[in-house]
């Protein structure tokens, strides 16, 4: 219906999750993806403003289309690309909230980290392709632009602030550049504090039902991962934001699934690569069966430098601030550790924290590329002595 009212090139439904309660990352990705369907792009559609198109979902009007100059694909996301090229073409998006269409998260965190650095590079690309032409248009309202600017640079641009917040804090920290006035254990957390309220409250909108109170309690501890997740993958999306400004790759790396969720349509799909057997690595070949799983990529270095460089300067401000320098031998450091309080240790607990964010988000990228390798020689290995044998027969 909606899709028949005038200058309307789409109309948006929300996603359903079919293995939201998999896992906490789960867990945490169907929080926050709820909140924009539910929250963000609802309340953009009764004020009317620019919604854009979610990738699926979604029902357009052919004719639409074709006015925007149909689909490009210089971007990794090719489906906002779509939506901006039709704003600036006069048209309108609708969002419909009554019926959800099913789909499937990434279950883990190289699955999820590919679909990072999809979405985050390609709204980085969008910016450098269109931003100006919708500063500039004359056909969208300053309401759209200042959307727009927003959306495609601030909004994207948190991430670059987080990960610099983390880098800086404790060099600004430990060389006292301002005087001692800046600390960051204290006005760090109070991100954290916004972040958390900011999304609890919106667990009062969402449709999940019902709402008991183990419903509540489990959405909470989602938020505190999801703050969690947000450090961690931040260094991650920080190097896809100007992959996206500085570099024209434009491969479109596929987010693996799992196929976990047992519903009439996939109940018979297997699984990849966890459920990748060696007979069908036979059949693919080791090769192709690589090139599904997402490569790890020198961004998993910098999440380990990370790590280990918050670690690091954890137990420095420890020591610094138990001033053990000036005792000796193992009596005078245990008599500075039990004089010690909870606030000597705040930064060791607060960078250990971001520290281990990162690990969280580093490790399972390092353990797949290992058992790749793995099912990789396990595979070659009979495969090399059949044909050795074949050679020699031959020769034979």
């Amino acid at each position: 219906r909606q899709l028949h009212e005038p200058r309307v090139m789409l109309v948006q439904a929300p996603w359903g999750f079919l293995n939201e309660s998999q896992n906490l990352l789960c867990r945490a990705q169907a929080l926050w993806l709820k909140n924009h369907f539910y929250l963000q792009q609802r309340s953009k559609e009764r004020q009317l403003h620019f919604i854009h198109f979610n990738g699926t979902a979604g029902i357009w009007d052919k004719s639409a289309i074709a006015a925007a100059g149909g689909w490009s694909h210089d971007t990794v996301t090719e489906d906002a690309d779509l939506s901006y090229r039709g704003a600036l073409a006069g048209f309108d998006v609708r969002f419909s909230p009554e019926r959800h269409q099913p789909s499937e998260l990434p279950a883990n965190m190289v699955a999820f980290k590919a679909q990072q650095n999809r979405w985050t590079k390609g709204y980085s690309q969008i910016a450098k392709k269109l931003l100006c032409r919708v500063l500039c248009s004359r056909k969208v309202s300053m309401a759209f632009k200042i959307e727009a600017f927003y959306q495609l640079i601030i909004q994207l641009g948190e991430h670059v602030v987080g990960f610099t917040i983390c880098l800086l804090s404790p060099l600004i920290t430990y060389f006292d550049l301002f005087g001692g006035h800046v600390d960051f254990v204290q006005w760090f957390p109070l991100a954290w504090v916004f972040l958390g309220v900011y999304y609890i409250a919106s667990l009062f909108v969402l449709p999940d039902r019902p709402k008991t109170f183990k419903w509540f309690l489990q959405s909470i501890f989602s938020v505190l991962v999801l703050c969690f997740l947000s450090i961690g993958i931040s260094a991650h999306n920080t190097i896809a934001y100007f992959e996206g400004f500085l570099m024209n790759d434009n491969v479109f790396v596929r987010t693996p699934k799992e196929g976990k969720a047992q519903t009439p349509d996939n109940a018979s799909r297997k699984a990849a690569p966890e459920a990748m057997t060696t007979k069908t690595m036979d059949a693919l070949g080791s090769n192709k069966w690589q090139s599904y799983i997402p490569k790890v990529s020198w961004t998993t270095l910098i999440e380990l430098c990370m790590a280990a460089y918050l670690t690091t300067f954890g137990i420095i401000f420890t020591i610094r601030a138990l001033d053990v320098s000036s005792s000796s031998g193992v009596e005078g450091w245990l008599d500075a550790i039990r004089a010690s309080n909870v606030s000597d240790y705040r930064h060791m607990i607060l960078l250990n924290l971001f520290s281990a964010a990162f690990l969280w988000v580093a490790i399972p990228s390092v353990t797949q590329k290992a058992t790749t390798m793995i099912f990789s020689i396990v595979w070659r290995l009979p495969n090399q002595k059949k044909m050795h044998s074949d050679d020699k027969a031959c020769s034979q």
